[in-house]
């Protein structure tokens, strides 16, 4: 792994927002790899990579060449005729639901809504994506 990749990977686990203990807690690897990774002491192999760039809401193009194809966020509900709105069941797999891109920065936990009618409560228009934190806790 070069430098470049290093700091590609090190770049990702700064955007989540997460310690690396839960990141390398939730990929499977050791709790000192990423530590380990970042002081050039071990590479990755192919498969710990691709665990924690799903991990990381990337995949390993990006950070083997910086190439990564858009992050999607789930499609969790949305906004019809006169305001009304449904949400997808809480009993759903993300890769089942539609998927648009993550805006610029989103955490991991963004999901998105759709509106689907120009209609819709006077405060967005048709086509329009509504992107909240599924975790937040704020009112």
């Amino acid at each position: 792994m070069d430098d470049a990749a290093r700091k590609r990977l090190k770049e990702a686990v700064e955007r989540s927002g997460r310690s690396m203990r839960s990141i390398q807690e939730e990929a499977g690897v050791n709790e000192s790899f990423l530590r380990d990774v970042f002081r050039k002491n071990v590479d990755p192999s192919v498969s710990n990579l691709a665990k924690l760039a799903s991990v990381l809401g990337t995949n390993i193009g990006a950070i083997m060449s910086g190439n990564q194809s858009p992050r999607t966020v789930p499609v969790v509900g949305y906004i019809e005729d006169g305001g009304s709105v449904y949400f997808v069941t809480e009993d759903f797999d993300s890769e089942e639901l539609d998927q648009v891109l993550a805006p610029p920065g989103a955490s991991l936990s963004v999901v998105a809504t759709v509106v689907k009618s120009d209609s819709a409560i006077g405060i967005a228009e048709k086509g329009w994506l509504l992107y909240f934190d599924s975790e937040s806790q704020e009112p």
